[in-house]
């Protein structure tokens, strides 16, 4: 099995995802979601017909979908998504979807070429939080998890790791988000896009002691430190999805 890839960037269905909503609530100008995700969405599939980006904002509109939402999926985890298909592999094989939901649904999968449309016919079921809500559970789990490992102590001894949380933190500064969106959203997305980092940096510099079942206990802190940082994460860039 492949290592997950460390990111020195947002993960990209966060950020469309969250200017999709912008697109589909008329909060943002078609000239602005366009500009937003010209360098994101060039070519979007569906079945054997490729669409520029335009062409899927007037798809969208024709097929009335109202609302996007973010799914962050990992091996035993699809964060609410349920329909079974091609899609689900693609899914999980990049750790990334976007549900688009209306009248009709489908769901929304980032390749290395493109990003490709499929029609699913159950749409995801699993709640999705009050960012504030979301906000005080991750702040609840760093205090508990922070007191269990050292994961912050680990990657804050490595230089490449501080380069590249360092890279991390320059490219989210330069992400432009839709105006409506609390600022405080921003700010946790970053926080939490540094946690994930940490987790994926923190397992990959792990060496193992002498102690079984403290290494037991450390791999399964890291382990959760990730899964939950990609769950906040998926939740959180949700926020427009049932919270007006």
């Amino acid at each position: 099995m492949n290592k997950p890839a460390i990111p020195s960037e947002f993960i990209s269905s966060c950020y469309v995802g969250i200017w999709l909503n912008a697109f589909l609530d008329g909060k943002e100008s078609l000239e602005r979601c366009f500009d937003a995700l010209a360098s994101e969405l060039k070519v979007v599939e569906l079945e054997t017909n490729p669409m520029p980006l335009l062409d899927f904002f007037k798809w969208l509109k024709i097929k009335n979908l109202e609302k996007a939402r973010v799914h962050l999926p990992v091996s035993g985890a699809l964060d609410g998504l349920i329909d079974t298909g091609a899609y689900l592999d693609l899914a999980l094989a990049s750790g990334q979807a976007i549900s688009l939901l209306g009248n009709e649904n489908y769901v929304l999968v980032p390749t290395q070429a493109s990003w490709r449309l499929f029609p699913i016919k159950l749409p995801p079921k699993l709640p999705v939080n009050y960012w504030k809500e979301t906000e005080s559970e991750f702040t609840n789990f760093i205090l508990t998890v922070g007191n269990r490992i050292e994961a912050y102590d680990l990657v804050a001894k490595n230089d490449n790791s501080k380069e590249l949380l360092i890279a991390l933190d320059h490219n989210i500064s330069y992400l432009e988000f839709p105006e409506n969106q609390p600022q405080k959203v921003t700010e946790l997305l970053g926080r939490l896009m540094r946690t994930l980092a940490i987790g994926l940096l923190a397992k990959e510099a792990w060496v193992p002691s002498a102690s079984s079942s403290k290494n037991q206990l450390y791999i399964e802190k890291i382990e959760e430190l990730i899964t939950r940082s990609r769950s906040f994460l998926s939740q959180l860039a949700n926020y427009a999805y049932s919270n007006d």
